[in-house]
């Protein structure tokens, strides 16, 4: 998944249904907030990272 699909399927703390409704602004935040923690379980060694065309793509890995 991209750092934007991770995002949208998180739980966020407002009162809004669907991303599409999320203000853009809040896209860039919610969006880098989900790159953090992707990044902690990457570094971590719990998920893996690719780079495909300049898109980031995370994948946890299985135990």
């Amino acid at each position: 998944m991209t750092v934007r699909d991770t995002a949208a399927k998180m739980h966020w703390d407002l009162k809004i249904n669907e991303w599409s409704e999320f203000p853009n602004p809040q896209k860039w935040f919610a969006s880098g907030e989900a790159m953090s923690h992707l990044e902690h379980l990457y570094s971590i060694g719990d998920a893996e990272r690719t780079n495909k065309n300049g898109v980031l793509y995370y994948k946890l890995k299985k135990d």
